[in-house]
Parts: structure tokens; C-alpha cells; sequence
């Protein structure tokens, strides 16, 4: 799904990656809590991903790995 959308929307793909959910879990700390490598994979290649984003726990993606 991730490359689906990196693939034909690429334009909002910079937008949606960063984005929050109510409990603050960015796609990257989702993408870890998940243990989705191929998540990870590409969305760390696409660039432009906050790594030190937070969330409500003021925890960040590292954090959870």
C-alpha cells in the first residue's frame, strides 16, 4: 500500500509521511511497532522522514525499535 501510494501520489507523499494519528504514532514509529521492514525500507529511502518525531509517550521511532 505505502508504494502504491509513493508510486501515484508522490505529490502528497512528503504530507502523509510526517502525519500524526491522534496518539501522535507517525507511519515510521507505526512502520516499527510493526516490525515491517519493507515499511521501513521505504520510507526511510523516500527521504524527507521525520526521525525524531514524537509521540504522545515522547517516544520516537528509535525508541520503540
Amino acid at each position: 500500500m505505502l508504494r502504491l501510494v509513493l508510486t501515484h501520489h508522490y505529490e502528497h507523499f512528503e504530507q502523509l509521511m510526517n502525519l500524526q494519528t491522534s496518539d501522535g504514532e507517525t507511519p515510521l514509529i507505526t512502520a516499527v511497532m510493526n516490525s515491517s521492514i519493507e515499511c521501513l525500507n521505504t520510507l526511510l529511502c523516500s527521504g524527507g522522514v521525520e526521525i525524531e518525531l514524537k509521540d504522545d509517550r515522547e517516544m520516537t521511532a528509535e525508541n520503540h525499535a
